[in-house]
């Protein structure tokens, strides 16, 4: 069973895509002019060139890849994973990648795992002594190591890299891909506390020495508490420090502090942006560094994925609907453009809706929403949105909305593999299993999986 290509993230409520794509698949060689900059940063749900919060980003042999901090070609990039992207939006609407930067959150051993019969599709497990949460839209991939589920992962033996974003209680998962090794051991999280005599300091329920470490743009006082940092650790020294105690103590040869967004890809004031993640802050929160009011928010401003500041325009701060979705905990997508002080100005805000139902059938009909058209392989484009019918074996058939760009595709059947698309459901009479959610009359697919 292939599980590295896929599963989907939150699609986010509104479907419509936010800037006109260049259809057609892998790289392009289409030079129009250049006419701005665009940071997007978000889970990559697709490829040909790279789909990431519901856009069609292309790329080119001048792109280049980063992964994990080491040059890449590109294949080194999987569904899943969470990425950013530094863009220039040319004169043709089209998004074109520059960098392409992809980051996991925790590379290490299980120290505790789900169980269950049937395995639960949502939960949470331990890497490194950091909760890892995880719902039905995760991708795993197993890579061949007998990994079919979450509970066949083996506290104490298995080994994983997990992408994902800060939540409030942990990480919250996009892709776990299970290791025969691991390259580095490393753990990102905020600072929980410091203590300088004895050079320690405190993420989640891991106690890490530092007195060792490189250290990269942290300074080693108080002002660490509240930062996102990586800490690359020794696994030798990873012990728990009592038998059940639940945390664990590591040395660190080195911590680094993460970079926010725009330092990523160099934005600067004017420069657009459009992210999507978790609201880590809310509005008004002044529990950043301790004794430093540089990072305390104001009424309208709140903070994303550990590290990005937003601050709402006149025309969202006045609108009710949009100043109650800025909740802790919370998954938006936000677009808008930097300011003078790094600060991303949101001109448009949106709720993201996770996909929990799911519906399982063979597919009778494939059509344009539009037109009613039917697909065939050469009308097809990752521009359109599709009406897919599954007859589930019910008195009734259930239709679902298809956006390729927002809808992650899945060949568990490995007759595809990666170049799986909406094509190939005409190939007989395929089972398909969608992760959908319910948008007024329409069902929302964010995963489509042939089975």
């Amino acid at each position: 069973m292939k599980l590295n290509s896929l599963v989907a993230l939150s699609s986010a409520v509104a479907i419509t895509l936010g800037l006109a794509a260049c259809g057609g698949g892998g790289s392009s060689t289409n030079t129009a002019a250049s006419s701005s900059n665009k940071l997007i940063a978000g889970t990559i749900t697709g490829f040909g060139s790279i789909h990431v919060n519901g856009e069609h980003v292309l790329t080119d042999n001048s792109t280049t890849y980063s992964v994990d901090g080491q040059s890449d070609d590109g294949s080194g990039l999987n569904v899943g994973a969470e990425v950013k992207i530094c863009t220039r939006v040319r004169s043709d609407g089209s998004v074109m990648a520059a960098d392409v930067i992809s980051n996991d959150e925790l590379e290490g051993i299980v120290t505790s795992a789900p169980t269950g019969t049937p395995c639960p599709t949502s939960g949470s497990l331990e890497v490194l002594g950091t909760t890892v949460n995880y719902n039905a839209e995760l991708v795993l991939d197993g890579n061949s190591a007998g990994v079919n589920s979450m509970c066949d992962l083996v506290a104490g033996t298995s080994l994983v890299e997990v992408h994902g974003r800060p939540g409030t209680n942990g990480i919250d998962a996009t892709r776990i891909e299970v290791k025969a090794v691991v390259a580095d051991t490393e753990i990102k999280g905020t600072v929980d506390t410091i203590d300088t005599n004895n050079s320690t300091i405190a993420l989640n329920n891991l106690t890490i020495d530092y007195a060792t470490a490189t250290v990269d743009g942290l300074t080693l006082d108080n002002s660490a508490v509240g930062k996102l940092i990586e800490a690359k650790l020794d696994p030798a020294t990873f012990v728990e420090s009592a038998p059940g105690s639940g945390n664990w103590t590591a040395t660190a040869f080195k911590l680094e502090l993460e970079d926010e967004s725009f330092q990523e890809c160099g934005q600067s004031d004017g420069n657009e942006a459009e992210i999507e993640g978790v609201i880590t802050r809310g509005p008004g929160d002044n529990n950043g560094t301790p004794g430093d009011t540089s990072d305390d928010l104001a009424n309208d401003q709140f903070e994303m994925n550990g590290s990005d500041i937003v601050q709402l325009d006149a025309e969202l701060a006045g609108d009710s609907s949009m100043t109650a979705l800025l909740i802790v905990g919370k998954e938006v997508k936000v677009e808008g453009a930097y300011d003078t002080n790094q600060v991303l100005v949101a001109s448009d805000l949106e709720a993201e809706q996770s996909g929990n139902l799911e519906y399982a059938g063979i597919a009778t009909s494939v059509v344009e929403k539009s037109t009613g058209t039917a697909l065939t392989s050469s009308n097809y484009s990752v521009n359109k949105i599709y009406l897919v019918t599954l007859d589930g074996g019910t008195s009734s058939e259930k239709t679902f909305v298809v956006n390729p760009l927002g809808t992650t595709m899945d060949d568990s059947t490995d007759v595809y593999g990666d170049a799986f698309n909406m094509v190939d459901l005409l190939a007989g009479s395929p089972n398909v299993e969608f992760q959908y959610y319910v948008s007024g009359a329409d069902n929302i697919a964010t995963k489509l999986e042939l089975k």
